[in-house]
């Protein structure tokens, strides 16, 4: 695995990196990153689509407590450094 930090290449191993289930009270971890990641790109986003983004506390904690929802995080030495989630729709 390859990751790009500030124009290197950094080799990674996937040992390195643990993606899990998100937990209640992980929310404003999540947040930061995501407004970490998102911020250089602000300008770009219509504010209603950056908040839809860069989702709250509150927002991430109901997509955490949701059943047809799932949030993953990525952890690299014990922190939070990627998310993602979905959302389930039956057909």
């Amino acid at each position: 695995m390859f990751v790009f930090l500030d124009d290197q290449m950094v080799s990674r191993t996937f040992e390195d990196i643990i993606i899990r289930h998100a937990v209640t009270g992980e929310s404003a971890a999540i947040t930061a990153v995501l407004s970490e990641a998102f911020e250089p790109y602000k300008t770009a986003y219509t504010e209603q689509a950056y908040t839809a983004t860069v989702s709250s506390p509150s927002v991430i904690e109901d997509r955490i407590d949701n059943p047809e929802s799932e949030v993953l995080v990525a952890l690299y030495k014990c922190k939070i450094v990627g998310t993602v989630s979905i959302l389930i729709l039956e057909e």
